[in-house]
């Protein structure tokens, strides 16, 4: 499917020397979707002045502006530049959402009138949005061979998931000592994250890197036993650590 977006008219339109707004589009239940989208401007097909700019296709059931997606591609991907610039979204019609509208209970429908956007959102978070259409998604005639429906809605982190301090740290080896710890609460972690080490030594030490190193973690702390103690040498090394969630 191929669209244009005309820049001057916030709309999606015709063709970029047709400015008539496109007001409804057509799909069918179950497809895997390709979306070409091209801009234009005065009758010239251009690219976006914020080339590195991301895009949205939603379509949510009409009228329920605060509900969630029934489909939806949330990142578009970019081809060629200037005129041959190309924005394609891949939604996908075989939906969780879209099909438990469609099915109604029990009472299949033929088809369903739904409202969709494309939205445009700069490097410097400037918003574009084109006219609401009418997503017209029919039934399928063909069934069977559709796959495994997929959410439509993302899954959006809890807001304790939603890292906004260092995954990394790094603890001073002390010589003689076999045992060490790290207070993570302030990661605000949900879950025990799993730990990756690294020893940093000085050039002249003993490698103890090849031991067999433990370690233990919870949501707001991490506990390291080194299977040898560091020696003289070693002094002045540290564990490295990495968190992943």
């Amino acid at each position: 499917m191929q669209l244009y977006f005309d820049l001057n008219a916030g709309s999606l339109v015709v063709g970029p020397l047709n400015n008539t707004a496109v007001a409804k589009l057509a799909f069918k239940r179950g497809d895997s979707q390709t979306i070409s989208l091209q801009f234009c401007r005065g009758g010239s097909v251009v690219d976006l002045d914020d080339t590195a700019s991301t895009g949205i296709f939603g379509i949510k059931v009409k009228g329920d502006y605060n509900g969630g997606y029934i489909v939806s591609d949330l990142a578009w991907e970019k081809a060629g530049a200037g005129a041959s610039a190309v924005y394609t979204f891949s939604p996908s019609f075989n939906t969780t959402e879209l099909n438990t509208l469609i099915d109604n209970g029990g009472h299949p429908l033929a088809s369903v009138t739904c409202m969709g956007e494309i939205q445009v959102r700069s490097t410097a978070g400037l918003i574009t949005s084109s006219n609401t259409w009418d997503a017209i998604i029919l039934d399928d005639v063909i069934k069977g061979d559709e796959g495994i429906p997929t959410d439509a809605e993302p899954v959006y982190p809890s807001p304790v998931d939603i890292l906004t301090v260092s995954l990394t740290g790094s603890i001073a080896l002390v010589v003689g000592q076999q045992d060490y710890t790290a207070d993570l609460t302030a990661l605000g972690l949900s879950r025990s994250p799993r730990a990756l080490l690294t020893l940093s030594l000085p050039t002249d030490a003993d490698d103890i890197r090849a031991h067999r190193n433990k370690t233990a973690t919870t949501a707001t702390s991490l506990a390291i036993h080194l299977s040898a103690a560091p020696e003289s040498s070693e002094s002045g090394g540290s564990i490295d650590y990495l968190l992943i969630p």
